[in-house]
């Protein structure tokens, strides 16, 4: 099942994937690997999302 995702929602996602990458590039945040995979796996399903 696919979901259209309207423009708005899709500028969220990719503006959420930015803030992830800045977060992961600064490291100020976690050095925890936890973290970096949970933050990760966030970004890939955003991605997803955009594909869809």
């Amino acid at each position: 099942m696919q979901e259209n995702i309207s423009d708005e929602l899709l500028e969220e996602y990719k503006e959420r994937i930015r803030e992830i990458n800045r977060q992961l590039r600064l490291g100020k945040i976690y050095t925890d690997n936890y973290l970096i995979d949970v933050l990760n796996n966030e970004k890939k399903e955003l991605k997803d999302k955009i594909k869809a």
